[in-house]
C-alpha cells in the first residue's frame, strides 16, 4: 500500500495516514463524472451572468457532495470545496435534493427527514414546511445557515422519474442575494433544466 501511494507512514510516530494517490484517484473520479463534465460550462455561464459562486452538487444519503464550483471573488473561499460534503438541512442544494428525492416525490412530505431532525419534532415539522415551499417555488434557499453572511439558492436537476439527480446553486453575500431573489432563482432554474436535457435524465 505504501509503495503504491495509498498510505504513507509517518517516520516520527510510525503511524499511517492516507496517501496522495488516493487524493489523485478521488480527483480523477470527479473529473470523469458525467454530471460534473456536463455541468461545468453551464456553471461558468451562470457565474458569468451573476458574479456569484456556482456549484453542482449530488445527493449522498442525508448530505450533498459538491462535484464542481466556479468561485466568485467576493465569496469566502473556505465555504465550499470540490468534494466537500454538507448536510441537506443547512444548504439550498441539500434542501432541493431532499425535496425532490424518492422519499418525498410527487409532493408527499411524509418521508423520513434527515437523521439530525428525527429526534426533534419541531425541527422536523419546520423542515417539511421548507421542503413543501421548495417544491411550490421550484427552488430552495438557505440564508446564513451554512455560514453567516452568505445565502445560497438552488434548483433541482430533475430526471424523467421526477427525482433530483443533482442541484445547481448560486452562493453570494446575503444582502445582494436577497435584494432580488427571483432573478438568481430563475437563472439556476434555467441552468438546471438545461443540464437535465443535456444529461437526458
Amino acid at each position: 500500500m505504501c509503495a503504491r501511494g495509498f498510505v504513507e507512514r509517518d517516520e516520527d510516530s510510525g503511524r499511517y495516514r492516507l496517501g496522495l494517490h488516493l487524493y489523485d484517484l478521488g480527483h480523477l473520479a470527479v473529473s470523469r463524472n458525467d454530471i460534473r463534465n456536463a455541468a461545468l460550462p453551464i456553471l461558468q455561464e451562470v457565474h458569468h451572468r451573476t458574479g456569484a459562486t456556482a456549484h453542482i452538487g449530488v445527493p449522498d444519503g442525508d448530505d450533498v457532495i459538491y462535484l464542481e464550483r466556479i468561485v466568485s471573488r467576493d465569496s469566502l473561499q473556505i465555504w465550499s470545496k470540490v468534494g466537500r460534503r454538507a448536510p441537506s438541512t443547512t444548504t439550498s442544494s441539500g434542501k432541493v435534493l431532499y425535496a425532490y428525492s424518492s422519499r418525498f416525490a410527487n409532493g408527499r412530505m411524509r418521508g423520513r427527514v434527515p437523521t439530525a431532525f428525527e429526534v426533534d419534532n419541531a425541527l422536523a415539522a419546520r423542515y417539511r414546511v421548507a421542503l413543501q415551499e421548495t417544491v411550490k417555488r421550484g427552488f430552495a434557499i438557505s440564508v446564513d445557515e451554512s455560514l453567516q453572511g452568505l445565502t445560497s439558492i438552488a434548483a433541482p436537476v430533475i430526471g424523467h422519474d421526477g427525482i433530483a439527480h443533482a442541484a445547481i446553486s448560486l452562493v453570494g453575500p446575503t444582502p445582494r442575494m436577497l435584494a432580488d431573489v427571483q432573478s438568481p432563482a430563475r437563472i439556476v432554474q434555467i441552468a438546471a433544466k438545461k443540464l437535465s436535457r443535456e444529461l437526458s435524465l
